[in-house]
């Protein structure tokens, strides 16, 4: 934890020299679950319910994230952003089922 802090201290120092407009005691942390899918677990038990419903079809991870996107009204900035939200969230949520 000790290591952890003197980074983040290391990391805000970077920002002002960056641009000393900038406060890093302004940026809000990244919470990883945050209720974007509805109650923890969300997200894993829309992908059961999807394949279930979808069931004998064959579906693609992106099908499947194109189902998702739509169910959860999600919005990306980028195709990077879209893509990046496939690998880590819906690619890890399959892995553990």
């Amino acid at each position: 934890m000790t290591e952890a802090k003197a980074d983040l201290e290391s990391c805000d120092r970077l920002i002002r020299k960056f641009d000393s407009r900038l406060d890093p005691g302004q940026i809000e942390p990244i919470q990883a679950w945050k209720g974007r899918y509805g109650k923890r677990g969300g997200l894993k038990e829309m992908i059961f319910q999807v394949l279930k419903d979808y069931v004998p079809v064959a579906m693609t991870t992106a099908e499947l994230s194109l189902v998702l996107v739509d169910e959860f009204q999600l919005e990306f900035a980028t195709e990077r952003g879209m893509k990046a939200w496939v690998h880590n969230s819906v690619g890890n949520a399959l892995k553990d089922q």
